[in-house]
């Protein structure tokens, strides 16, 4: 079983990264889904006031061609800013596995890091607020 980590490259892979934990927790009887609307906004990096201070990478882990997990990095200059601090975040963090949310947190750090982020932090999505 090959594991691989991707970037989120188009509509069809953001549709596919906001679906997972719909899809993931469908019928379970203690999941209460976030409002679609809301979630479909915070995603939206071109529109949402979050992004105009912070950045973001969605990454998604595919198992033998089939989805199986998802991860944000996010650079949140404004934070960083306030804090003075050189901190990344994780965020929307899903998983089927523990080799795969290794993948992911490492996917993560590395994005963070060579963005000269010292530390990741999380999960937040997109922010601790």
């Amino acid at each position: 079983m090959s594991l691989r980590l991707r970037l989120v490259g188009g509509r069809h892979d953001l549709d596919t990264f906001f679906a997972l934990p719909y899809r993931k927790y469908a019928g379970h009887p203690f999941w209460v889904p976030p409002l679609r609307l809301d979630q479909r906004a915070i995603l939206d990096r071109r529109r949402h006031p979050f992004y105009l201070k912070a950045d973001a990478e969605f990454f998604l882990a595919e198992r033998d061609g089939r989805v199986c997990g998802r991860v944000a990095a996010i650079h949140n200059h404004a934070h960083n800013e306030f804090h003075q601090d050189r901190t990344g975040f994780f965020g929307f963090l899903e998983m089927d596995a523990a080799d795969t949310a290794r993948a992911l947190l490492d996917g993560a750090a590395d994005w963070c890091a060579r963005r000269g982020l010292a530390a990741i932090r999380g999960p937040a999505n997109p922010s601790t607020n």
